[in-house]
């Protein structure tokens, strides 16, 4: 195998392996450096470079999408760092006890922040699997690190136990589809979309067998969703966690699942079914499911965790709608809506980070009234996000929203199929059920008085991460154009792969790297 070639792929991944090369680093010696502003500077530092050349590496035709070709590669490589450094204030001010460094917090931080980028890269089954378990082995840990009492443990087992359940899941689909195509590699001649296409009309046990292997594969993928039926641990986990573990757990894994369907699915890929088209129909179920039950759901909670977990989940239902369209347009809207997901989600569990205090918790949504008297600049970025999530003007939830309804009722049109009409349906009057109970928050926020005593904070670190998400929220409204650099490519560099046929460099699963052409 030629040295330059392997040495060029490793080139191509180096934020992401540069990532979890610091993340072992920091295990190593944090028994060393006891200093816990220490690492999270570090860990900036390290985040911040990774995002550098990958803006360097993107703007650079020779290598941009040479490691697979799919444009999708960009946004996720460019979404894993930024919600890390997000992350990083949140848990920088955490503190459990003295001595702690907090050096494996940040070290699960960077791996799986690189875990999110490779698996929007990755072309091959195995180094998909590598990026989802990338993402999940680091939250169980960020998970038991966040508390120690018995809603803590219960939430870091039950996590654990089920997202174990889910990976058994993937792996027993992806065998499934090894044994029907004889490879792992996705993409390219002898890869598993082209061998999938076989045709409809020769009787035989591969098109039962290729309907089997995608059930399993999104049961695998659908817990990183959250999508129903595998959303049920969700309200357990995010009630037993600290605000900041709960606030990468909604948008860490989300991230990394719906990176992966992306690539089983070959979605935008010119129009290319590989499981027959049986896939657009189980994910249109799956979005209206997920949709409105986790919305109903949440509208009978008390305690905020619980209630933003439904509304995760809910919030994933809109974007598996993009996704159900196949097309372009819908990939485009997913993307920048998971974007503004991801910051709006953020941005509410940082104002609960900010509020955290174990002499007097904010558990329910009646312990935020008056919020906007005591600590007002936290009740305005909470007020921005929550705005944000019920799909408002002049906010990216807004903009990401009518996005996807454009990209249904396009399908519909283009398709002749009702079925995203009735889509489009389902998205509005959702997000009308939505802003009942966000605006029950928001009532308690700004129109009443508070109530008791109110928590002391610690540190402004992730009040200024809730500041920083509200005005990318409100920027995202009034200039999505703004966007257009990091959303487009998964519209422009998927079309461009679909219609071009250039070499694509990618990583072999048995050692190296192998040329293959589409």
């Amino acid at each position: 195998m030629d040295t330059a070639r392997i040495l060029d792929s490793f080139y191509l991944a180096l934020p992401e392996l540069g990532m979890l090369a610091a993340g072992c680093l920091f295990f190593l010696l944090g028994t060393v450096v006891g200093n816990r502003h220490f690492w999270a500077v570090a860990t900036v530092i390290v985040l911040g470079l990774a995002l550098v050349f990958q803006g360097i590496e993107s703007g650079n035709p020779e290598t941009n999408g040479k490691w697979l070709l799919h444009g999708g590669a960009t946004f996720f490589r460019f979404l894993g760092p930024v919600i890390g450094l997000i992350g990083t204030m949140l848990l920088a001010p955490t503190q459990r006890g003295p001595g702690n460094s907090g050096t494996e917090e940040f070290g699960c931080l960077l791996i799986a922040s690189a875990g999110v980028g490779l698996a929007g890269m990755a072309p091959d089954l195995v180094l998909l699997f590598l990026g989802l378990e990338l993402v999940s082995i680091p939250v169980y840990l960020l998970l038991f690190a966040a508390r120690h009492d018995r809603s803590g443990l219960e939430a870091a087992i039950k996590y654990f136990l089920l997202s174990v359940l889910s990976s058994a899941f993937f792996l027993f689909g992806a065998s499934y589809l090894y044994g029907i195509t004889g490879s792992t590699h996705l993409e390219g001649l002898g890869g598993i979309h082209e061998n999938l296409r076989w045709p409809e009309d020769k009787p035989g046990v591969i098109p039962a067998a290729r309907t089997l292997a995608l059930l399993f594969l999104l049961a695998g993928v659908g817990f990183k969703i959250t999508a129903t039926p595998f959303h049920f641990y969700a309200p357990d986990v995010y009630q037993g966690t600290s605000p900041a573990a709960a606030g990468l757990l909604a948008t860490l894994p989300k991230a990394a699942g719906l990176a992966a369907l992306l690539r089983l699915i070959a979605a935008g890929d010119g129009g290319v079914a590989p499981f027959g088209g049986v896939e657009w129909s189980l994910l249109w179920i799956l979005a209206v499911a997920t949709m409105t039950l986790g919305n109903l759901l949440a509208l009978w909670q008390k305690n905020i965790h619980r209630l933003l977990a439904y509304s995760g989940i809910a919030q994933g239902g809109y974007m598996l709608a993009a996704v159900s369209t196949g097309s372009l347009e819908g990939l485009g809207a997913m993307a920048f809506y998971l974007a503004a997901y991801c910051l709006m989600t953020l941005g509410t569990f940082a104002v609960l980070a900010y509020l955290d205090d174990p002499a007097c918790p904010v558990k329910r949504i009646d312990d935020l009234a008056g919020l906007i008297r005591t600590r007002p600049v936290a009740a305005l970025s909470l007020g921005v996000c929550l705005i944000g999530l019920i799909g408002l003007p002049l906010t990216s939830g807004f903009v990401g929203k009518l996005q996807i309804l454009r990209a249904s009722l396009t399908a519909s049109g283009e398709q002749g199929n009702s079925l995203y009409l009735v889509m489009a349906f389902f998205i509005i009057i959702n997000a009308a059920i939505s802003a009942w109970y966000y605006l029950s928050i928001l009532s308690r926020v700004f129109l009443r008085l508070p109530l008791g005593p109110q928590p002391q904070t610690r540190s402004p670190l992730p009040l200024l991460a809730a500041v920083a998400c509200a005005l990318a929220t409100l920027v995202g409204g009034i200039a999505p154009g703004l966007a257009d650099f990091y959303v487009r490519p998964v519209e422009k560099e998927t079309a461009k792969a679909s219609l071009a046929s250039p070499d694509a460099l990618v990583l072999n699963q048995g050692a190296g790297v192998s040329r293959e052409s589409r």
